[in-house]
């Protein structure tokens, strides 16, 4: 159980819509193995919440300045257990509320084998058996992409592990916890089903596990599947589909309608239709352009040839060859004064910010707001489900693509 699942519960948004993803990834060459900031910070979170459920310690009162993992040391900073303290205040709360429950950190849970396979198994962040319900909770450590709950397969499948043997709650209780994502409901969400909502998952799982074993399963491009996929960079599937997007070749176009169509429309330029395509897409085309550059560069560093392409320097930018107060005092017996030589900057809002929570001083925070302001930086374009709210405009052209002279 401590190896990692093929299909495993945190990938199964990949492989339920793209079963052949598990045949391509087990035919990736092998990476050079390189470290991964945002996931081990993550890892290290996970081991403070586990560390603080399991101990009844809150969050704020962990002692360790540090955690290591895979030989590196990740700072428990007031930013990490401010974090962790929502999952562990909404675990203490819920057990308050729900009366008497018994509480599993990081619980092993095995679904797989129930449809005789190996290869599909997980470990629940929190698991928490009520009376009356089940509570599945998931901490996402990560602050890049808000996860949703409502059909979260990942809580599914822990939630299905956990109550195989007898389904005895009628109610699950699935929840998302992620305090550093922006979601427009909010840091916690949640989602109940019923027991008979759950047990037909069952066959679901079943089916989509069954698919990815299949000779000819099929490859679906997309931007959620292929996110994370390993074999993103070798994928055929992918490429032609952005390679369409890039030579404009768009899908369905008579269903790309919009509601409100321009008045007059430059018949060179993409129509607006076609420009939300582009937008709706570019993401995924990114992110593949930069996967097949990286393992251009991989065979490049093996030593071998990519037509067209080498391995060259990179610009290589100055600093000190000797310690800094060596340096320092260099600088002043040549003639330098001192004040020339180092530079005082008064630090950012935010780190004073985590300062002044330390000391739980409301009366100074008070304060600190009192001298704080937030700069408009613009705007920028973000898709409609994002949860911030629509800026409004005054209109630069009446029609878009028309000339403004004409």
């Amino acid at each position: 159980m401590g190896l990692h699942a093929k299909l495993s519960p945190s990938a199964s948004g990949r492989w339920f819509l793209c079963p052949g993803s598990i045949r391509m990834e087990e035919s990736v060459p092998k990476r050079r193995p390189s470290v991964n900031f945002y996931a081990d910070e993550g890892t290290a979170a996970h081991s403070v919440l586990e560390h603080c459920l399991r101990n009844h310690i809150d969050p704020y009162a962990f002692h360790e300045e540090f955690v290591v993992v895979d030989g590196n040391r990740y700072p428990v900073d007031l930013e990490m257990k401010d974090a962790v303290s929502l999952a562990y205040d909404y675990v203490s709360g819920y057990r308050i509320v729900h009366g008497d429950t018994q509480l599993y950190p990081e619980r092993q849970v095995n679904p797989g084998a129930w449809m005789l396979r190996d290869d599909l198994f997980g470990t629940a962040d929190v698991t928490i058996e009520g009376q009356d319900e089940l509570c599945i909770a998931d901490y996402k450590h990560g602050r890049g992409i808000p996860i949703d709950v409502v059909g979260n397969t990942q809580l599914l499948i822990y939630a299905l592990g956990a109550a195989l043997l007898s389904f005895r709650w009628p109610k699950y209780r699935l929840v998302i916890i992620q305090p550093r994502a922006r979601h427009e409901d909010g840091p916690i969400r949640e989602w109940v089903i019923t027991r008979e909502e759950l047990k037909a998952f069952f066959d679901t799982l079943e089916q989509k596990a069954s698919a990815t074993e299949e000779k000819d399963a099929e490859i679906v491009p997309g931007d959620k599947q292929c996110s994370f996929c390993d074999a993103k960079p070798f994928c055929k599937e992918l490429a032609q589909y952005n390679l369409d997007v890039a030579r404009g070749e768009f899908v369905d176009m008579d269903g790309l309608d919009l509601e409100e169509p321009p008045k007059t429309q430059n018949p060179q330029f993409i129509s607006l239709a076609q420009l939300r395509y582009i937008l709706d897409n570019s993401q995924m085309l990114v992110k593949w352009i930069k996967s097949v550059e990286e393992y251009a560069q991989q065979l490049l560093e093996k030593g071998q040839t990519v037509p067209g392409y080498k391995l060259a320097k990179k610009r290589a930018y100055r600093k000190w060859a000797l310690e800094e107060d060596v340096v320092a005092a260099i600088l002043t017996t040549i003639g330098l004064d001192p004040d020339r030589v180092y530079t005082r900057k008064l630090n950012g809002p935010a780190p004073i910010e985590r300062e002044l929570k330390a000391l739980k001083d409301k009366g100074a925070l008070a304060r600190f707001y009192e001298i704080v302001e937030k700069n408009d930086t613009g705007v920028t374009i973000v898709p409609e489900s994002d949860p911030r709210p629509a800026v409004a405009m005054n209109t630069i052209a009446d029609d878009f693509g028309e000339d403004e002279n004409e």
